[in-house]
């Protein structure tokens, strides 16, 4: 491979291609933007890269001859997978996702065995001090629901909200008549 030199700045062939074909790490990204900005020559021979990667991306392997596909992607031609696939497969070959899950699974599975409970089993005498304690709770709250509500429509409402909509409403009123009164004089 050939090495360039721009101001002091080595760059190899390889890094330019791999950036223009998008494989670089972003240190070798920024520092090729870097030298593009201040060199034309190197801008020219980028971009011409980067079309030649687009071409080559567009390239479908059914268009290509076989002489030029290596063989895992000859018999797999024809092999289309959907989507769904795609994605587990990819989960599958990648070794922490896997072992994740993994993972999580034994922790669900020991905490659902270590944190099942006996079943309980009540009386019927229990079960009718449950619902007459029910009973009672409700119409406790029942009562106090009314009584709220009476308090909110006798205090809260008319104090504090009609009263003071029924004077903003006459304080309106004034000034209109007043304005009505100057205009007629």
């Amino acid at each position: 491979m050939k090495t360039m030199k721009f101001n002091k700045t080595k760059l190899s062939e390889a890094e330019l291609i791999s950036s223009a074909y998008g494989d670089a790490n972003i240190f070798t990204r920024l520092k090729i933007l870097y030298l593009r900005k201040k060199h034309p020559e190197l801008k020219a021979l980028f971009c011409e890269y980067k079309s030649t990667a687009k071409l080559l991306k567009n390239i479908v392997p059914e268009d290509c001859p076989d002489t030029l596909l290596p063989t895992s992607l000859k018999q797999n031609r024809k092999q289309y997978h959907p989507y769904l696939i795609k994605v587990l497969l990819g989960l599958i070959n990648k070794p922490a996702l896997p072992a994740a899950a993994f993972l999580i699974l034994i922790f669900i599975t020991l905490f659902s065995v270590l944190k099942t409970s006996p079943e309980q089993s009540f009386s019927q005498l229990e079960v009718e001090l449950a619902n007459k304690q029910v009973k009672q709770t409700l119409v406790l709250v029942n009562s106090v629901f009314r009584t709220s509500t009476k308090q909110l429509r006798k205090n809260i409402l008319s104090e504090k909200v009609a009263n003071p909509i029924n004077e903003g409403m006459n304080i309106i009123e004034d000034y209109i008549k007043e304005k009505q009164n100057e205009t007629l004089n």
